[in-house]
């Protein structure tokens, strides 16, 4: 607030910065109050069950972070339909997109869905088994995230969209570096009840 109040005395180029910082930091106060309702009041959970196409949620989840991110997302995906909840299914592949984009080079994030289950592939620098274990606690956050933005909640909400669907989370290193992370759900239409 101290600044706030100087904001006449700073330069335009100064002005701008510290704008652009408290947009940024209010985005994600944002995301966190948002994670934190989602994970204690199951919030996806009041969305009704339906059919659902996979590859059309990993599409719409990838535009979205496309649009956001700029990065360059490919998406290969089957048939498989499953009878779920469509926004929770969205989100959770949005946030494993987030924490792709937040972690890997420039390169192509490659999105893939099969058979009920759904793999985000980075090109970044992979993550330890120790925090593999880990990651889809609450409020963990692996040693290589501790100084980017997040809150440990993204991953926790995959796995809490995953077991909501009958399926569970997975983590492991892609071939050539980089990680695999992501979740299956029951791929068996009428699993997941209204």
């Amino acid at each position: 607030m101290a600044v706030l109040r100087q904001l006449d005395d700073l330069t335009p180029d100064a002005r701008n910065r510290l704008i652009d910082d408290l947009d940024g930091e209010t985005r994600e106060l944002t995301d966190l109050v948002n994670e934190l309702i989602d994970l204690a009041t199951h919030r996806h959970d009041l969305e009704s069950a339906e059919l659902v196409a996979l590859s059309e949620v990993a599409e719409a989840a990838a535009s979205r972070v496309r649009r956001r991110s700029g990065r360059e997302i490919l998406v290969d995906a089957d048939r498989t339909v499953v009878r779920g909840r469509r926004q929770a299914l969205e989100r959770a592949v949005s946030n494993l997109l987030e924490n792709a984009v937040k972690f890997a080079p420039e390169e192509p994030i490659d999105v893939v869905v099969k058979d009920g289950r759904i793999e985000v592939r980075d090109r970044g620098p992979g993550m330890s088994e120790e925090d593999g274990q880990h990651v889809f606690e609450r409020f963990y956050r692996a040693s290589t995230a501790r100084g980017l933005p997040g809150s440990g909640l993204g991953l926790a909400i995959v796995s809490q969209v995953a077991d909501s669907h009958g399926g569970d989370v997975f983590v492991t290193s892609r071939e050539g570096g980089g990680a695999v992370v992501g979740f299956s759900v029951n791929s068996k239409p009428g699993h997941v009840e209204d």
